[in-house]
This record gives structure tokens, C-alpha cells and sequence, in this order.
């Protein structure tokens, strides 16, 4: 497999307990050049406001789970795929933020 890209985007902001938490939509994707796959690892961290430490928590009902997404395509529509992809995650994971003003935990 080789890797053709990663991606971390920062979809907004939540309060959590007083403390402010960034929430970034992750995306990793490889690609297989024998069997002509494109696989997508999707996920959503939340970070701190200074991004030195990742903050995980399963019990977060609004948070898209994690999901890993396999495409066949020609190695020339690989990268366009992937990212094609990674976008369309990154607007569910902004989508899917609370309003302001509603509970986030």
C-alpha cells in the first residue's frame, strides 16, 4: 500500500465542562496499486486549545464514529478520490457540532 494522503481539519469549537476543545475531522488514505483500492480511515479527535494532547471520549453521542471507507479506482483517480472523500467527512463531523448554547456532554 502506499499512503497518498493526510488530513487533519479543525471544524470548530465545543465547551466542555468550562473547557474549550478543538474537534478536528481525521482522515488517512492509502492506496493499492494490485488490486486498485483506495481506503480511507476516518475518525474525529478532540484536542486541547494548545493540541498537546488528544482527548477521547466514547460516550460523546454527537460525534460521528469512526469509519474506514474502500474504493476501487484507477491509480490516476486515486489522490482525487481520497480527498473527495476526506471532504465529505470533514463537512459530516461539522455538521454534526452542537448549536451554540446546547449541551455538549
Amino acid at each position: 500500500m502506499v499512503r497518498l494522503l493526510d488530513s487533519v481539519v479543525v471544524v470548530g469549537w465545543v465547551d466542555a465542562k468550562g473547557r474549550p476543545l478543538k474537534v478536528s475531522a481525521m482522515g488517512t488514505a492509502f492506496y493499492c496499486r494490485h488490486e486498485n483500492i483506495v481506503t480511507v480511515k476516518l475518525s474525529v479527535t478532540l484536542w486541547d486549545t494548545s493540541f498537546s494532547r488528544i482527548l477521547l471520549d466514547t460516550n460523546i453521542s454527537w460525534l460521528p464514529e469512526a469509519r474506514v471507507v474502500r474504493k476501487s479506482v484507477p491509480a490516476n483517480r486515486a489522490s482525487e478520490l481520497a480527498r473527495k472523500i476526506i471532504d465529505r467527512w470533514t463537512d459530516t463531523v461539522r455538521v454534526s457540532l452542537p448549536e451554540e448554547g446546547t449541551p455538549r456532554w
